[in-house]
């Protein structure tokens, strides 16, 4: 992790000044051949229009781990949903076992579709595909459910097979770090790229990495702490802000009558400070032990960690359904977006549908 001082300076402890010298030296070059690929990569992609239905809506990131990207596209498609609009959710099967797509429900295993496809099933109530390679699943949930007329895909800019009619661009606050490619900075492809999307996503921040005609802020809250059990009968139905913070409220008064040093945070995404913050919010302080994104987490896992009390996210749970340990809570969180996003959405989309 300590790469992290140099893409994002500041983060972590500094590598010394001769190492990071060396380090630079190998890097940039090699950074150098990411921009040329991730050039001729933006040059293949397919941007639909109007003749190809239903519509496909990319939601990703250009820096390499979490910005906010799943939560930002469950809020979206629980938005087409409650517009009456037919909609289905695109995602990667990343680290899943086999290469080809699935449709994805509730009972699905996370190994066999991945842990976000899972999550996103779960949690949007929306048909779901998932696969390595994103035109078969596109292919596989448009077959299945002919009447879709927008698709969300989790993820996907840099995937030039598939073909979209709007991109959105996630940033949070490290913004595009010290803005190189890969593997000399965070970046996936160059960020003039994101002149070229429809618009920018700000996760609770004002600092934009660039300059873009139309972005959008919003944040992600927390709505929920539930048990591990009950995350896996169902996740709780939305109700008012007011409801939601008393639930948390006396879930956070339980987990408290327990030790401080006795409870602890586990994330498996690719920034857990993010899940650390968000426990303070809600008035949990405790250590918070970094698995690494898309980590393996299973019940001998579990029985490995020493605390009385484990708190994770919902993208660690989905890979516990089944399990029973009663140490276990999710928190479940949701992107608030500022008000003038949605009909922004909506005015993009309803001329195409």
């Amino acid at each position: 992790t300590r790469v992290l001082s140099l893409w994002y300076p500041g983060s972590e402890p500094p590598l010394p000044a001769p190492l990071r010298l060396m380090v630079n030296l190998v890097l940039v070059p090699l950074s150098w051949l990411v921009s040329l690929y991730s050039r001729h990569v933006r040059s293949r992609t397919i941007r639909a229009d109007r003749s190809h239905l239903p519509i496909v809506l990319v939601v990703g990131n250009l820096v390499a781990g979490g910005a906010g990207k799943t939560p930002a596209t469950l809020a979206i498609a629980a938005f087409l949903k409650n517009s009456g609009i037919n909609a289905g959710l695109l995602c990667n099967a990343y680290r899943a076992e086999g290469t080809e797509a699935h449709l994805v429900d509730i009972t699905s295993a996370a190994t066999e579709v991945g842990d976000e496809a899972l999550l996103l099933a779960r949690t949007s109530g929306l048909p779901v595909a998932s696969g390595r390679h994103r035109r078969d699943a596109l292919k596989l949930l448009c077959d299945r459910h002919p009447d879709l007329q927008v698709i969300v895909s989790d993820d996907g800019l840099q995937h030039p097979a598939l073909a979209r009619h709007l991109e959105l661009a996630v940033f949070d606050g490290r913004g595009a770090g010290n803005r190189r490619l890969l593997p000399a900075g965070p970046l996936r492809e160059p960020l003039v790229h994101v002149l070229q999307m429809d618009a920018i996503l700000l996760n609770d921040t004002d600092a934009s990495p660039i300059a873009h005609p139309r972005a959008f802020h919003f944040r992600i809250e927390a709505r929920a702490l539930i048990s591990l059990h009950a995350f896996a009968q169902g996740q709780p139905q939305a109700g008012d802000p007011a409801s939601a913070r008393r639930a948390i409220d006396g879930a956070v008064g339980r987990l408290k009558r327990v030790e401080r040093n006795r409870i602890l945070g586990v994330a498996g995404i690719a920034h857990p400070q993010r899940f650390a913050d968000t426990l303070r919010s809600i008035g949990i302080d405790c250590p918070v032990r970094a698995l690494g994104d898309h980590a393996r987490l299973d019940a001998e896992a579990l029985k490995a960690i020493d605390a009385d009390m484990i708190v994770m996210t919902t993208k660690d749970a989905v890979k516990l359904i089944g399990v029973n340990d009663p140490r276990c809570w999710v928190l479940l969180v949701e992107a608030e977006f500022e008000k003038s996003f949605f009909p922004w959405l909506l005015g993009k989309i309803e001329p195409l549908i």
